[in-house]
């Protein structure tokens, strides 16, 4: 529905007056107001402005870059008697990779909405905030996802080149294919609670320095007091990065790789793949969940 708003040039003393046959002026606005942008144009609008950006390029580029130097390194190096082991060796690189540039990215771009101050702009155009935040959010996983495919087939490409050329031929399973795409879903998590830290914060330093504390620092200080308090390392199931390795870990859904030891003893569920999407899952609704609270509630 709208309505037709018919307007006239003022007719204050000295001042110009329009022709009583001049047509009028007619603008449209909708019931709600001034027409709002929808969830598609915020999606793509957040995409240009992310293309934009040096730091996306850059944090894509060195995702990309380093990808290849460990395909180069691990295929150049690998003898052939454990050419079978290159994948899993691979793999565990790539995930340290997949937690590392990808969480910078995500930081860098929220919080550069406040570092420019083009939150203003944004958010006049886009007054609901949450519809904005969500096609932000939508965007930003566009981007995460992107850049880490495209890591993952040039590392995977290169690997092939490499151990073809030294006549060796790569052995992947299927199992060691799922965990190099659940790499794709941990760079996505990793960044979007780096993307919720810094709307949190309105800083790119303390969304880094929160994710870098989460993702690095606890595990390892929770490695140290396991040796004092053994609870320690239950409680380390629960962190971050802990969390997504065994989401990631097909491995052990591989009968050849399973456990027949009748008296070992069971596997707590947390530290299962399922229990691993869980946190993960529960990490990302919590960054993502206290920035929408506090950017709905405060000014900007």
């Amino acid at each position: 529905m709208s309505q037709t708003i018919t307007e006239s040039a003022p007719a204050f003393p000295g001042s110009y007056a329009a022709p009583a046959s001049a047509a009028p002026v007619t603008r449209f606005r909708s019931r709600s107001g001034d027409a709002r942008l929808n969830l598609g144009h915020i999606i793509a609008s957040e995409l240009y402005k992310a293309k934009a950006l040096p730091s996306t390029w850059w944090c894509a580029a060195i995702t990309v870059v380093l990808a290849v130097l460990v395909a180069v390194s691990a295929a150049s190096s690998m003898p052939e008697a454990y050419a079978q082991s290159f994948m899993s060796m691979n793999n565990q690189i790539l995930s340290m990779i997949a937690v590392t540039f990808p969480g910078v990215a995500g930081c860098l771009l929220a919080s550069v909405e406040y570092s420019s101050g083009a939150i203003r702009s944004s958010l006049a155009a886009a007054p609901r905030r949450m519809q904005w935040m969500g096609g932000k959010t939508i965007a930003a996983v566009i981007v995460l996802a992107g850049s880490q495919l495209l890591a993952l087939l040039a590392n995977l490409t290169v690997s092939w080149l490499i151990l073809t050329m030294r006549g060796i031929t790569l052995s992947v399973t299927g199992f060691e294919v799922a965990a190099m795409s659940s790499f794709i879903a941990v760079a996505v998590f990793v960044g979007l609670m780096g993307f919720g830290f810094a709307i949190l914060t309105r800083s790119a330093a303390a969304a880094i320095t929160i994710g870098f504390v989460l993702i690095l620092i606890l595990p390892m200080t929770f490695q140290i007091l396991a040796n004092f308090l053994p609870t320690f390392n239950d409680l380390m199931a629960f962190l971050p990065m802990p969390a997504m390795t065994n989401m990631s870990d097909f491995a052990a859904s591989d009968p050849a790789m399973a456990n027949t030891d009748p008296d070992a003893t069971p596997v707590s569920f947390w530290w299962t793949q399922t229990g691993g999407l869980v946190v993960s899952l529960i990490w990302v609704a919590l960054s993502l969940g206290s920035a929408a609270v506090l950017l709905q509630r405060r000014d900007a």
